[in-house]
């Protein structure tokens, strides 16, 4: 075992003379389990209001808006940027600087506004949470999950929300801010919306159950939980 940087002494892998494995190699492209090399070297981590993430995401942006489109002889808002060989010009252009909020608009409408899995689709939720007043946290906490976690009702495998309170006191105040609603009781005091409830994580087999014993208040993933829970977001404890 190496790397191991947090005991005393630090334990580290280092090259050493005559070494037989674990060396470069760097003179060709090595494909990865998927088979492509066109990505290797490149950096793929999130970029812009919404944090374009990923090969898919930057090849997404590039089909429908960059040089793939205009090579292909389709309409093309930005024909000379290639989002895939490039995909920090999303920060960098000085020249396109709205580029950070395009690709989190595209982002929303391709990946959000389209979204209908297992019975949740978010035209219909989006239209009943507007015709119920902007009230319904479950609604926050559905879209928060999309974004983040690739579904509406998180875990998803993957663990709760990162940031799920952090997600749902920042929508609040958008609407807030556009005169959608009155400021919940004690919003801006305590963190606590309407009545003595604090909104949370727990573990539980399922959401029912985590708000039911709020178990493990403030979880982060599936590993502060017990065996056969999960950490779900949106539990008032």
């Amino acid at each position: 075992m190496c790397n191991v940087g947090w005991v005393d002494p630090p334990i580290k892998c280092e090259e050493y003379e005559g070494q037989k494995a674990g060396g470069y190699v760097n003179d060709k492209p090595v494909a990865n389990r998927a088979g492509r090399t066109d990505v290797e070297g490149c950096c793929w981590w999130g970029r812009g209001v919404i944090q374009t993430t990923g090969p898919c995401n930057f090849g997404k942006l590039n089909y429908y808006l960059g040089a793939r489109a205009a090579k292909e002889g389709r309409d093309s808002a930005y024909p000379s940027i290639d989002f895939c060989k490039d995909p920090e010009i999303i920060c960098s252009s000085s020249k396109y600087k709205e580029l950070k909020w395009i690709a989190g608009m595209f982002y929303w409408m391709e990946s959000v506004q389209q979204y209908n899995e297992g019975g949740w689709n978010y035209m219909e939720k989006l239209r009943k949470f507007v015709d119920g007043g902007f009230q319904d946290r479950g609604f926050i906490d559905a879209v928060s999950g999309i974004v983040n976690r690739g579904c509406h009702n998180p875990p998803c495998g993957t663990g709760a929300v990162d940031g799920g309170n952090e997600r749902n006191a920042n929508f609040i105040k958008t609407l807030i801010a556009f005169e959608l609603i009155e400021p919940p009781k004690g919003f801006e005091k305590d963190g606590k919306v309407g009545g003595g409830s604090t909104v949370s994580t727990a573990c539980g087999a399922d959401h029912a159950e985590a708000s039911a014993s709020c178990k493990n208040i403030g979880c982060h993933t599936q590993l502060d939980c017990d065996a056969g829970q999960y950490c779900w977001n949106g539990v008032e404890c």
